[in-house]
């Protein structure tokens, strides 16, 4: 099998530490980072397999092991890993960057990179016998959110026709109980904080920004993060753009993980502060959420803290789906994870947990794999491979993965089983959190 690989770290950002060992000790880091890894098993460029884009989440990059795409290749997939500007790289918007471009734009460079990637995927994967018409761009984590965000974006239309999204439908934090899109600034409003940046630098032009030292940019990361509303890559918020039918229409396939968005093995919650954190997130709706998650001691709140965060997430990923659903015409297939690796049951089915087991990579970490876990991979790693083949994950050998029907909700079940199971732990908890 050939392999093109780069393994430079894609970004400047803060690193977590947490990630190293068992093939993810931290690479240099360098602003040069605007490169990616290809996976393939073709013998021919007169091959036309399908291709699958993938990107990491924040604080990660993407020749990690966790993303090593041999396994997938040997499949059938053409794997690609990517990576691209972060936080303050990503991110950073002002007046100055504004006039030099031909859109009159300035942030969102994070999503124009993953542009040039799918751009320079569709010009020359064919050399590696991938097919530039069967592109599936795939992520996790802040990958998810690229995902959610480039179905949204004019640019990217054409460059993919599939869409993969792990971990990207969040905990609800308004008592409205909608899927809440990411946070965006106005051009002005992006403008203005880059500004501020740039005063405090003591620069006022992108010459003198551009040389200003990379770890120096780094002490505002936490001015500048957010996406914007440029004209270009953003004409319109996400709610707008679902609203109005202008996302790019294919199929999607997104879900959730059970021990993610706040929930936890052994949850431990005070009762006063269980009841003040319904107070506070549900206000008047309250009273009806203590009736239906009671709690009377400590332990019983953080039972029931999990148990409502696990039903919000998956009644949230049905009304994401329900409003996806409202104007485009390709189906959704959403899913809840379930599986804690081996050594991990501190952490559970945590956020990430699922990634070994869809590249089917087993083999690129330490820990001790059971034989549950290598059928497990088989199978989530097999609905991988024929959605990106097909945007469909099902074929005759595996449990039916029902796509999503309004009309009926449910979800499939991914992990310590394949089968469609309730968005909520009753109708009226399904009730509470569907409006």
């Amino acid at each position: 099998m050939g392999v093109f690989k780069a393994d430079t770290w894609g970004g400047m950002c803060p690193q977590d530490t947490s990630l190293t060992g068992a093939g993810n000790d931290i690479p240099p880091q360098s602003e040069d980072c605007l490169n990616l890894n290809i996976w393939t098993a073709a013998t021919s460029s007169r091959e036309r397999r399908p291709v699958y884009v993938f990107a990491h989440g924040d604080l990660q990059w993407s020749a990690m092991s966790r993303y090593d795409g041999a396994a997938l290749a040997r499949e059938g997939l053409v794997v690609v890993t990517f990576n691209h500007q972060v936080g303050v790289f990503g991110c950073f918007a002002a007046p100055q960057l504004t006039a030099e471009s031909e859109h009159s734009a300035s942030g969102n460079y994070m999503l124009m990179d993953a542009i040039a990637c799918l751009r320079w995927v569709r010009r020359n994967i064919a050399a590696f016998g991938g097919d530039p018409d069967r592109v599936a761009l795939a992520g996790q984590s802040a990958g998810a959110a690229m995902v959610f965000d480039l179905v949204c974006s004019p640019p990217a239309h054409g460059l993919f026709h599939r869409a993969q999204a792990d971990g990207g439908v969040n905990y609800p934090k308004d008592p409205n109980l909608t899927w809440l899109a990411p946070k965006y600034l106005t051009l002005d409003q992006a403008e203005a904080k880059g500004a501020a940046v740039m005063e405090d630098l003591g620069v006022s032009t992108t010459i003198q920004l551009r040389a200003v030292a990379a770890s120096e940019l780094l002490t505002h990361s936490n001015d500048i993060g957010e996406y914007t509303l440029d004209g270009y890559v953003f004409p319109k918020t996400y709610t707008e753009t679902l609203a109005t039918g202008s996302q790019i229409d294919v199929p999607f396939l997104t879900g959730n993980n059970k021990d993610e968005s706040r929930a936890t093995p052994g949850h431990a919650v005070e009762l006063a502060t269980y009841t003040a954190n319904a107070q506070s997130t549900y206000g008047p709706m309250a009273e009806g959420f203590l009736k239906l998650y009671p709690a009377a001691d400590a332990a019983e709140a953080g039972e029931q803290t999990n148990e409502s965060i696990r039903d919000d997430e998956r009644v949230s990923m049905f009304l994401w789906g329900r409003q996806w659903s409202a104007h485009a015409t390709s189906p959704v297939h959403n899913y809840y994870w379930t599986h804690t690796p081996p050594g991990q049951e501190s952490q559970g089915a945590s956020h990430g947990s699922e990634l070994n087991y869809m590249f089917a990579n087993l083999y690129a970490t330490d820990l001790a794999w059971t034989d549950t876990d290598r059928k497990i991979a088989d199978t989530l790693s097999d609905y991988v491979v024929n959605f990106a083949s097909t945007g469909n994950p099902n074929d005759a050998g595996l449990p039916r993965w029902r796509a999503l029907d309004v009309a009926d909700p449910g979800v499939m079940e991914i992990g310590d089983s394949f089968e469609r199971i309730p968005l909520a732990g009753t109708e009226a908890k399904l009730d509470f959190f569907k409006p």
